[in-house]
């Protein structure tokens, strides 16, 4: 066996004694003695470096190797949101743990220990919602031991404890109201009209989300490069000035296919609204900045006339969280009460859009295809009126009295 399977092996058998020793999850054993880039090499190492067992090795020695290599690979993959999150409700798991004397938290009574900690979770003052229980909570603690046989997550204990969580978990309204269509041209027009920086960002930033039914993080990855002006046939031969928005990356899109958006200018001249005004003032501001740098980036100051650059000369991009909170600012800068602030959000845009569209008669299959969703879900995002439900009860019960009275 050569010097690097030796540490390799040494590596993980340290990892795997003293994760049974302190009975915490594999991420936290990382205070092992030699760190894991002086042999797997820089984050996302060629395919060629993974996967090497000595062939003299131990059956044993052979699976910690493997199972090394795909947890780094799992790692890489994973999403630093999600990375964040499982970290969260895992430091609690084990804080629940600690407080009640269990010991070896990822051992075989995790299933029993997570049905536990999810009980616990459900009720008191800072009690979790069923979603967040079924869901992150699960996960996280099945990501613990995710490449051994054990599945706590889908274990009867577990089963049963969210279904005892039903009646005792609180239930939260947490999903952000449409804005309304009023609300969105005011805000859209203050940021045209505060004549900024961070107003022409801000105002694209609205647009593009609501009519290209973009979903926060989405709309933060997009690249210069991304979005572009192109020309297309109506249906009556007419060109068409259109805003293309090609989205890289979606959280419902693992294999990374890509879709489009196209935005049609509006038909009125000087509408705040209008995708191709966005732009064309967007591109004011983003002269000079390279394709490949962040279409929506950081402002320092609102005097600035450029970007706070890195050392790489490349904007620095927005955090998914920027556009939820310039939401909540310029509704409350337009005189928008606390009950309309408090109850929207950035999702609420990417509503707005879906909801316009279904207001406009447009069939429920193109806007579940403009969205790029995969499923019914779909119809979460559409809000119907009051005035579309009386309409149609209206229609309803005089079609009843129609009945009636033929057969009278």
């Amino acid at each position: 066996m050569d010097a690097l399977a030796r540490r390799l092996v040494a590596e993980e058998k340290a990892r795997v004694a003293a994760t049974t020793a302190r009975g915490t999850r594999p991420a936290a054993a990382a205070a092992a003695a030699v760190s894991a880039d002086d042999f797997y090499g820089p984050p996302r190492a060629p395919a060629h470096v993974r996967f090497r067992v000595p062939p003299d090795a131990s059956d044993d020695e052979k699976r910690q190797l493997l199972l090394g290599d795909i947890r780094q690979a799992v790692n890489e993959a994973t999403p630093n949101t999600t990375k964040r999150t499982y970290d969260t409700y895992q430091k609690q798991y084990f804080e629940f743990c600690t407080a009640n004397n269990l010991t070896d938290p990822t051992g075989k009574n995790i299933d029993v220990y997570a049905a536990a900690f999810i009980l616990s979770r459900s009720v008191g003052a800072n009690a979790l919602t069923l979603a967040t229980l079924k869901g992150p909570v699960r996960a996280a603690i099945g990501a613990l031991v995710a490449l051994a046989n054990e599945r706590p997550s889908t274990s009867q204990p577990v089963r049963r404890a969210l279904y005892a969580a039903t009646h005792t978990a609180p239930v939260r309204d947490a999903a952000k109201r449409p804005l309304p269509p009023e609300w969105l041209i005011k805000i859209s027009r203050a940021c045209w009209d505060a004549k900024s920086n961070i107003g022409t960002r801000d105002g694209a930033i609205f647009v593009f989300m609501a009519f290209g039914l973009l979903r926060r993080s989405e709309a933060v990855a997009l690249r210069k490069c991304d979005v572009r002006e192109r020309s297309i046939k109506r249906a009556d031969g007419a060109p068409q000035r259109c805003v293309e928005i090609h989205v890289r990356k979606a959280k419902n899109d693992q294999q990374r296919k890509g879709s489009v958006r196209l935005l049609p200018a509006a038909s009125s001249v000087g509408s705040p609204l209008c995708p191709i005004g966005a732009l064309l003032r967007l591109n004011t501001i983003t002269t000079g900045h390279a394709d490949e740098a962040p279409l929506f980036f950081n402002l320092t100051d609102e005097k600035q006339k450029r970007s706070a650059y890195h050392v790489r000369g490349i904007p620095a991009a927005l955090a998914p969280a920027t556009p939820n909170r310039r939401l909540k600012h310029w509704l409350k800068r337009c005189g928008a009460d606390d009950d309309l602030i408090k109850h929207t959000g950035s999702h609420s845009l990417r509503k707005a859009g879906a909801t316009a569209a279904w207001a406009a008669h447009v069939p429920r299959l193109t806007i579940q295809r403009a969205g790029a969703w995969r499923s019914g879900a779909v119809d979460a995002y559409i809000t119907v009126s009051e005035q579309e439900h009386a309409e149609c009860w209206r229609e309803v019960i005089d079609s009843v009295d129609d009945i009636s009275d033929d057969d009278a």
